[in-house]
């Protein structure tokens, strides 16, 4: 049976490498797209003007705000504090991810990996998904 600290540590772990991820994803600028605004249905996010093509950039923060919660993280001690560090990253990431302006980031996201084949991004949010399934694990399986 594997102790609950290995689920913190493998959470963590798992967070740094989705958060370094996102600057791979990033490399790939011009995959990221979004449909519904031309005739042609897809358009990517190079081709919009030079306000919302800084848009791919969000991801970036989001990378940089993981990457420096999980020193915080590093340092919880308790379920709780876990718990509530979690929380609050999940609040700053949020605010990155509602910066878009030319479509929601879930759409962007959907759009970018189902439309354009960005397969980054697809094994960046895969990884984050992982990292949220080691923190319920960590939570459930810790006594205090």
């Amino acid at each position: 049976m594997v102790k609950a600290k290995k689920y913190q540590f493998l959470a963590i772990v798992i967070l740094v490498i989705a958060s370094l991820s996102t600057f791979v994803a990033f490399t790939y600028d011009d995959a990221f797209c979004v449909t519904g605004y031309t005739r042609e249905g897809i358009i990517r996010f190079n081709e919009f003007s030079t306000y919302t093509s800084d848009e791919p950039l969000l991801f970036i923060f989001a990378g940089i705000i993981g990457l420096f919660f999980a020193i915080l993280l590093s340092f919880t001690t308790t379920k709780f504090w876990f718990f509530v560090v979690n929380f609050v990253m999940l609040m700053f990431m949020a605010i990155p991810m509602n910066m878009f302006s030319a479509a929601p980031f879930y759409q962007v996201i959907y759009d970018s990996i189902f439309q354009c084949g960005h397969r980054a991004l697809l094994s960046t949010v895969l990884m984050f998904y992982l990292y949220w399934g080691f923190v319920a694990i960590y939570l459930i399986k810790s006594e205090s």
